[in-house]
């Protein structure tokens, strides 16, 4: 499946990217932080649904905590698409990986 000409993939469309590099647009409807791992959910099913990760040693990069940054905003996430637990994500090592682009 082509990457769309604008580069931008909807949430819902990440299964079809497993294993390539790519920006994932969505809006971040809930967060899971079990202070081991926060998840920036787009759906409320994180065991089906796209999801960006990002673990406690990478929180300190970002100006505030990633949870309080992105909560309800429209977000892009860059990075690869992988598929961990059945479902599709992408682990966010640095903060330029997530741009907030509306509300």
């Amino acid at each position: 499946i082509p990457i769309p000409a604008n580069g931008i993939v909807n949430w819902k469309d990440a299964p079809n990217f497993y294993n390539r590099d790519v920006t994932v647009e969505g809006k971040v409807v809930k967060i899971y932080n079990s202070g081991r791992v926060m998840f920036l959910q787009f759906s409320d099913s994180p065991d089906t649904d796209m999801k960006a990760v990002i673990f406690p040693s990478d929180w300190g990069k970002f100006s505030d905590r990633p949870d309080r940054l992105f909560f309800g905003k429209t977000i892009r996430v860059t990075g690869r698409v992988q598929k961990f637990e059945g479902a599709p994500e992408i682990i966010v090592n640095n903060p330029s990986q997530i741009v907030a682009v509306g509300d």
